[in-house]
């Protein structure tokens, strides 16, 4: 098991990445490659640190959930933009990916809020809390 300490550091480093590659996505013709890059280094980080971690806390497992679906969804939008030839192909590829950041950068917003908070007693219903 990891830090678990340092595991908000690399909550907000997954969100500066997803951050950087929404921006480069955005540009009016974004490299390949380099998107390629960013989404393996978010990727890379979720998976060997951030996900194992959140997977224990079972107050977080819906987020870690939902953000194991959005990276594995963000890896064919940069795929098929990468494979994209025709212009109206790629901007909408180019919209799918800034779309998918932005759920993402939520996913992690609502882990790292979360992150030390208790979790809820089964029939607790954490609104009375």
């Amino acid at each position: 098991m990891h830090n678990a300490q340092a595991i908000p550091e690399q909550l907000q480093q997954v969100m500066q990445t997803l951050e950087d590659l929404r921006s480069r996505a955005q540009s009016a013709n974004p490299d390949g490659r380099s998107l390629q890059h960013r989404f393996l280094t978010a990727q890379q980080i979720c998976q060997q640190t951030l996900l194992p971690e959140a997977m224990v806390r079972s107050h977080l497992v819906p987020h870690a959930t939902e953000i194991t679906r959005a990276l594995r969804l963000l890896a064919m939008d940069v795929s098929f933009l990468q494979a994209s030839r025709q212009p109206m192909t790629r901007q909408k590829r180019q919209a799918e990916i800034c779309d998918r950041c932005d759920r993402l950068l939520g996913y992690c917003q609502a882990m790292l809020a979360q992150w030390d908070a208790p979790p809820a007693h089964p029939g607790q219903n954490p609104a009375e809390s």
